[in-house]
Formats: C-alpha cells, sequence, structure tokens
C-alpha cells in the first residue's frame, strides 16, 4: 500500500449508472483484465482509503460480490439509486471515517498523487475538489446560433475524487432532499445549500471520465516503450540528470553532455515512431554534437510525438556515491516542462548500484525511461 499523507478517509466509488450514451454497462468493462470498477477500487486501496463503498445497480451485486475479500480494507457493496445524488446519498450514508472522497468509477486512470493532494488539502478545507483549465474555446449558443464568447481564463472543468468532511457532506444531504432538490456534483450542493465554496487542487488531464465507447478504447490501446542509456564518469566537469545539474567535479564520458535521462527518453520517443535511435540521430562522428545541451536535442525530437499523447514517463536512474533524491521534483518539473505535460504523469526514482557492476563501483551513470503513450 503506497503511505500518503493527509486526512483518514472513506472512499466512496460511484457505478450505478446505466450507461445510456456508452450502450450498456460499462462496469463491467474490461482493462488488462479488470473491469473499470475494479482499478477504481484498487486504487483508493492503494492511496491509503480506511473503506471502500462501491455504489452500484442491484443486478450488478453478483458481480462484485467475489471483490469483498480481494483488498486489505472493508468492502460495503451499496444499492444506487435513481439519479447519481440518490447514489452518493446512499454510499455517503454509510460511511464510517471523518472524511469522504467521493468519485465515478468511470474515471479509473486516476492516481495516488491526486488523492494525496486532496488528503492534504482538506486538513485545512472542509471541502475540496480537483480541477484543470479549460484548454478550449468556450460559447454560448442559442437556436443553433454562436451569442457569446466566454473568458476561459477563469473557467475551470471540475473532476472527481471529491473529498469533504463527511458530516458537513451529510448536512447538505439532508437539507437538499428536505427540499427535493437534486444536484449532479456535491461540490455546487455545498454551495448552493450551505453557502460553501469548495477548494480547489489540479486535477489530472488524464483523469477522463468514460463516457463513450471510444473512451474506453483510448485506454485500452496504450502502448509503452523504453529507453536506455550508459556513461562511464570522469572527474571534471558537470553532471547533469533530467537537465538539472546534480554534481559538480564529475561528469559522463560522451559526446554531448551525457544527460543519461535525457538521452534514454529521447530514445524512448523514437521508439514511439519505430524508427532510429540517438546515436543514428545526433552520432559522436558528427561535430555539430559535440558538447551538446540534452535539453537541445530533446527539443529538436520533440515534434516528433505530436500525434501522441503520453500517459505515463517512468524514470529509474542508477548511480552511486551522489543522491538524487533531492533533485527529484526538479528534474519531474523539468521533465514535464520540455514535453508539455503534467508533472503528475512524470516519476523519477534514483537507485544505487550496491558495489555491483561499473555503476556499483561508481565508474558510472544509467538510466531507464518507461513511456507509455496512445
Amino acid at each position: 500500500m503506497t503511505r500518503t499523507q493527509g486526512v483518514d478517509y472513506s472512499a466512496v466509488i460511484v457505478a450505478a449508472g446505466k450507461g445510456s450514451r456508452f450502450g450498456g454497462y460499462k462496469q463491467l468493462e474490461r482493462i488488462n483484465g479488470e473491469t473499470i470498477v475494479e482499478i477504481s477500487l484498487r486504487k483508493f486501496a492503494e492511496c491509503g482509503a480506511k473503506e471502500l463503498i462501491l455504489v452500484t445497480k442491484k443486478e450488478l451485486f453478483p458481480y462484485f460480490s467475489a471483490l469483498e475479500n480481494r483488498f486489505l480494507i472493508p468492502l460495503k457493496v451499496v444499492e444506487g439509486g435513481e439519479q447519481r445524488s440518490d447514489s452518493v446519498y446512499n454510499g455517503v450514508s454509510v460511511v464510517e471515517s471523518p472524511y469522504v472522497l467521493v468519485h465515478d468509477a468511470a474515471r479509473p486512470n486516476l492516481d495516488c498523487k491526486l488523492i494525496q493532494r486532496i488528503r492534504e488539502a482538506l486538513m485545512e478545507h472542509p471541502a475540496v475538489i480537483p480541477v484543470i483549465p479549460e484548454s478550449d474555446t468556450v460559447v454560448i449558443v442559442e437556436d443553433n446560433y454562436l451569442k457569446k464568447k466566454l473568458d476561459r481564463s477563469s473557467l475551470r472543468r471540475v473532476q472527481t475524487p471529491q473529498g469533504f468532511k463527511n458530516d458537513l457532506l451529510k448536512k447538505a444531504f439532508t437539507i437538499a432532499r428536505e427540499k427535493n432538490i437534486y444536484f449532479t456534483d456535491e461540490s455546487t450542493m455545498l454551495l448552493e445549500i450551505l453557502g460553501i465554496g469548495s477548494f480547489v487542487v489540479e486535477g489530472s488531464p488524464w483523469n477522463f471520465k468514460i463516457t463513450y465507447r471510444e473512451d474506453l478504447e483510448m485506454l485500452k490501446t496504450s502502448k509503452a516503450v523504453m529507453g536506455y542509456d550508459i556513461h562511464r564518469l570522469k572527474n571534471g566537469g558537470l553532471l547533469k540528470v533530467g537537465g538539472v545539474v546534480v554534481k559538480e567535479g564529475i561528469s559522463p564520458v560522451a559526446h554531448s553532455d551525457g544527460d543519461v535521462v535525457l538521452h534514454a527518453l529521447i530514445d524512448a520517443i523514437l521508439s514511439m515512431e519505430g524508427v532510429s535511435d540517438i546515436g543514428t540521430l545526433f552520432p559522436d562522428t558528427d561535430e555539430r554534437w559535440k558538447d551538446a545541451d540534452s535539453t537541445e536535442l530533446l527539443k529538436k525530437v520533440k515534434n516528433r510525438i505530436k500525434d501522441f499523447k503520453i500517459l505515463k514517463v517512468d524514470i529509474l536512474c542508477k548511480l552511486e556515491n551522489v543522491k538524487l533524491a533531492p533533485y527529484r521534483e526538479k528534474i519531474k518539473e523539468n521533465i514535464a516542462n520540455l514535453l508539455d505535460i503534467p508533472s503528475s504523469i512524470v516519476s523519477f526514482k534514483a537507485k544505487r548500484g550496491e558495489g555491483v557492476g561499473p555503476v556499483g563501483e561508481g565508474k558510472a551513470i544509467e538510466a531507464f525511461v518507461l513511456l507509455t503513450y496512445i
């Protein structure tokens, strides 16, 4: 289980829809052998939830009854209602933790970092929601004619999970149900019923909702490629990792600046097209690349990914005698900026060689990059 910081919470996963736009029960659709409901439940089980509450249709109970013993935390299966608000209310009613995160099962591509941002914000705010900027032009249409363009700089798209103090959410539900008012999401209910605005945290563009069958296919058809690089080390110069200087007085033996992480990343990007590698594209026999900044080399191959969408960049760097952990976030941010992707989908792990091989003997630096894309 991944240890994350923040409040203790229960997770309510809502999977009680009819799937009319999808064309059937998307709750039962599988991605890599798991239903989208199982994936969402597993993510919360791995990300610090104290209990799981699955809200689904009564006729689907047999499909999920076997999951009750799968996780190391309690799982309750609750019947949904006619509307989404009814379903969430049924789930929240059995929550035992002081805080609750409400999530649509149709968003299975969430991660622990998003959940952690919400949990940490709940330590200071009673309600927290993840949002992402609106990148498209947004207009008002009347009678099939464009009437007005909206300023998208202040517009945000709201995602789930949404986090709340449990007693506060239950109070809002009680009042809303007494007035027979229904809402499509809980943050707007809190705002209109109790006058409480939710604090916003950064969401994730990859935490999209599966609404149509094409959305599911986008997740099913994701691919992965790997890049690798290794360089011997010498005295003098600068050691760069992911475009960040991490040590003075040592440097790679290389024609360029020898940044193994960026070189491995370049190889992975080139593998997306199944062509070339960094040595073919930037050969060490060409004086143009003598002492070249690997950041500039990466920029030259960046256009090759314009027809792809990167889902995840997973980096492992092996180095002895230099601690890379203090530079982790800076390296992640730098790579995210270079690729124009969220830093939340970039992971960086640093390992030692433990005395084994040239890396373990302090004679080399090595990097592996696994890139997932659609």
